[in-house]
């Protein structure tokens, strides 16, 4: 009951009262879609719509209570005499179809957008519009009168031409990107340990690297200096954005004699032979350089010197690195309101909403102290108010997604994915993060579909340029999908040039949640060296994905085997060229640790950025 638009007394009245009730048409076998179908309220007036079978019928309208009828009026209808030029009765007809149709919206939006359009009717999916000319009627896809209409069906033609051409282009892209991703993986980058001294730090300069000079990938579409580099690097060579580090080779023979000079075995007491910690054995480089690395691992698991070697006296157990992420707090002067235990200060956050009702953030900070408190479901509740709001904003419902996401929200991940998939079908990455939503959840065959459209699907030519390199971060997510659960999957649709084994390491991905935003992604490696847009190509094989500078990202950085230190993960607002009321860009960082080995690890951080924050914010760090 809208009380906005009925008075209390009145609604009252409709509540405690039983109306008298349209019920429906009696002997109406020449009439059809006649609306309303169900069951309404008679106050005074009633309209009824419906098509004609012929030009003259008869039949009779029920009124009662519930599905007893106690009125009965017959209508007879001729044609020629009930003509109305005052009234469009085809359009009445058609807004009392789609007014019905809405009930169930996302069941009937399609047939509701075709309707509208037929009869120039505003829906909550349609705009009235004025069509001045050819640009006009392609550019919303509407049909133009039959005079445009060669003109209107060889530029249609055109565009079919192109969208199948952006298509093949969008595969070929990944074909070539698998192809170098697999050259990278199949690339050992040989990381020579510094010799062991009090306090003493690895740098960049322990790792041999061939000479080669640098090379431009391309320009950028903004301008910038490089990040300042951590003070165990190297000075940076002042390029342009996207310069190319050099090459890593692999090292010389005489270079892996000399790292090989010997390898120590250290035996250890088992029950069938005795002998102390100190006892140790040499096998010499040429043993092992001339024997495939089976036969070296069965060698170091056999008899040294007549003792019993176990594999895991050679190999340690793997354990996975803890992944530490500051605590986000947000410093708005809500905030201060949210103090001891979580009973108050929900009931602070009662009394403060009316002031922020329609201030996104202020959800989703007072949510996150909540989520802080270890009290989800209040802080699901205050979150889901930003999906009330219901301005089918997609920046908004991105930044709910990926809160979502963090707090293992599965379910309700997917229907805020889904949503902007429905709102912004011409962006990759709502295919994409839908897809991640789906396999968060389980749901793997098509999270895998989903994935595989975001190489399939046509955009046009400027979106496709903005989303240029997003191949590569799909090739390892799909094939991730198909290393963890290939038993599971059907893969015919899957093009079998796609498919190739990436595990690695490590793996860090940042989305964020506005388009027209340049957000970077900055990891810094146990050497020092700093991986970002104008190093994509790390000394000791780290790889920074291409650099999005506009759109949502993503960028990702891998390393196939990471060496052992401190690993620090940084995100850079660069800026943004857009002006809306979501609020602050929201970024959310996934940290993997053996990804795709099947002993994955994974921390999710949601952050919202300051824009003018260009040092760099703290995203967490891990030690391997």
């Amino acid at each position: 009951m809208n009380l906005n638009s009925t008075s209390v007394d009145d609604g009252f009245k409709q509540l405690s009262q039983e109306n008298l009730q349209f019920l429906g048409i009696k002997n109406g076998v020449d009439v059809r879609q006649t609306y309303p179908l169900m069951h309404v309220n008679v106050n005074g007036h009633l309209s009824v719509a419906g098509i004609m079978n012929g030009l003259n019928t008869e039949f009779i309208l029920q009124f009662g209570y519930g599905t007893t009828v106690v009125s009965e009026q017959t209508i007879r209808l001729n044609a020629t005499e009930h003509v109305l030029s005052s009234i469009d009765v085809s359009r009445v007809w058609a807004q009392k179809k789609i007014a019905e149709m809405d009930i169930q919206y996302e069941a009937n939006k399609d047939d509701i957008s075709v309707l509208s359009k037929q009869f120039g009717i505003v829906t909550r999916n349609t705009s009235l519009i004025v069509l001045e000319n050819l640009d006009d009627y392609l550019r919303y896809d509407i049909t133009p009168p039959v005079e445009l209409r060669p003109a209107y069906e060889a530029v249609l033609k055109q565009r079919r031409i192109d969208i199948q051409e952006r298509k093949t282009d969008l595969i070929n892209a990944a074909v070539a990107m698998t192809k170098e991703l697999k050259t990278w993986w199949n690339t050992d980058f040989y990381y020579k340990e510094p010799a062991k001294g009090k306090e003493q730090y690895p740098t960049p300069e322990n790792v041999v690297v061939a000479d080669q000079t640098r090379t431009a990938q391309g320009s950028s579409q903004i301008s910038r200096s490089a990040p300042q580099a951590s003070p165990a690097a190297p000075p940076r060579i002042q390029a342009d954005k996207a310069a190319e580090p050099p090459t890593v080779e692999r090292l010389r023979e005489s270079e892996q004699k000399n790292a090989l000079s010997e390898v120590v075995i250290v035996g250890y007491a088992t029950q069938q032979k005795r002998m102390s910690t100190g006892s140790v054995t040499t096998i010499r480089s040429q043993e092992l350089a001339s024997a495939p690395v089976a036969n070296v691992e069965q060698a170091l698991q056999g008899k040294v010197a007549g003792i019993n070697i176990q594999q895991s006296a050679v190999r340690p157990t793997e354990t996975q690195p803890t992944i530490v992420i500051p605590e986000f707090k947000s410093d708005k002067d809500y905030m201060k309101n949210l103090i001891g235990k979580p009973d108050s200060a929900y009931q602070a956050y009662l009394k403060m909403r009316p002031n922020y009702i329609s201030t996104p953030m202020f959800y989703f900070d007072v949510a996150n102290w909540f989520y802080q408190q270890k009290d989800s479901v209040r802080a699901l509740t205050i979150l889901s108010n930003i999906a009330d709001l219901d301005l089918e904003n997609a920046d908004l419902y991105k930044t709910l997604a990926y809160k979502l996401k963090q707090t293992g929200n599965y379910s309700e991940e997917i229907f805020i994915t889904q949503k902007v998939l429905q709102w912004r079908p011409m962006d990759a990455q709502s295919y994409r993060d839908y897809a991640l939503a789906l396999a968060d959840a389980g749901q793997y065959q098509k999270a895998l579909d989903n994935l595989y459209k975001v190489l399939t699907q046509s955009y046009n030519s400027q979106t496709t340029d903005r989303d240029q390199g997003i191949e590569e971060i799909i090739i390892s997510e799909i094939n991730n999908l198909i290393a963890k659960h290939g038993d599971k999957l059907s893969i015919r649709g899957v093009d079998k040039r796609l498919i190739q084994p990436l595990p690695v390491d490590v793996r860090v991905v940042l989305n964020w949640n506005k388009n027209d935003t340049d957000i970077d992604l900055w990891l810094t490696d146990p050497t020092g060296e700093k991986g970002y847009y104008g190093n994509a190509k790390t000394k000791i094989g780290g790889r920074i994905s291409y650099d999005f500078t506009a759109g949502y990202g993503p960028e990702q950085f891998m390393i196939k085997k990471a060496v052992k230190g401190k690993y620090k993960i940084e995100v850079n607002y660069f800026g943004d060229r857009q002006i809306n009321i979501s609020g602050p860009t929201t970024v959310t960082a996934e940290i993997y640790t053996r990804y795709a080995t099947g002993k994955e690890q994974r921390k999710v951080i949601v952050l919202p950025m300051a824009a003018d924050n260009k040092n760099g914010n703290l995203v967490g760090e891990f030690n391997f």
